[in-house]
């Protein structure tokens, strides 16, 4: 009746990390909801250049006030509309694959702007500007493709030194 017990503890399998993928895959998605925390993050930064401007009056910081202004106020204008328009790519985005999220990209700011118009629409006919409703959708639909296209421009700069790292980070791994 003594039996012995023989207790193991479940022990996973360690699996290499692959580090270059999951810097790239982290990347991938901090990315695209950078609109929606990048102007809460600058803002700080425009307030405090327009302190040193006005101290030193060493540079114009006005035009990086007004960057930071238009910043925030896309978020404000858009943030509910850009969180609609992640919730129609995000689960369709293969984020270990850069062409998926590539092509992904590229199309975001094509799909924002019709949601974005869409979403002001009401605005815009209850200020009851109706002979001007074509010009302002216009101005609406040029603002909101330069900023998406900007934030596209900066995401694909990013991947230069972030590829950089990975390439080195997988020699690394290989000797």
């Amino acid at each position: 009746m003594n039996a012995t017990y023989q207790t193991t503890a479940h022990v996973p399998k360690s699996r290499p990390v692959n580090q270059p993928g999951r810097i790239l895959r982290n990347y991938r998605k901090w990315t695209l909801t950078s609109p929606l925390w990048l102007p809460l993050f600058l803002t700080p930064f425009g307030f405090a250049f327009d302190q040193l401007e006005r101290y030193f009056g060493a540079w114009n910081a006005h035009d990086l006030l007004f960057i930071g202004f238009m910043l925030v106020y896309s978020l404000l204008f858009g943030g509910v509309q850009y969180l609609i328009t992640l919730f129609l790519v995000w689960r369709r985005i293969d984020f270990d694959d850069g062409r998926s999220w590539l092509r992904t990209v590229l199309i975001i700011p094509l799909i924002f702007t019709p949601i974005q118009i869409a979403a002001t629409l009401p605005f815009i006919l209850n200020a009851g500007r109706l002979d001007e409703l074509h010009q302002t959708m216009l101005y609406l639909a040029i603002l909101d493709l330069g900023f998406g296209y900007s934030y596209v421009a900066l995401w694909l700069l990013g991947l230069i030194p972030l590829h950089l790292v990975t390439r080195f980070l997988k020699k690394q791994n290989n000797d």
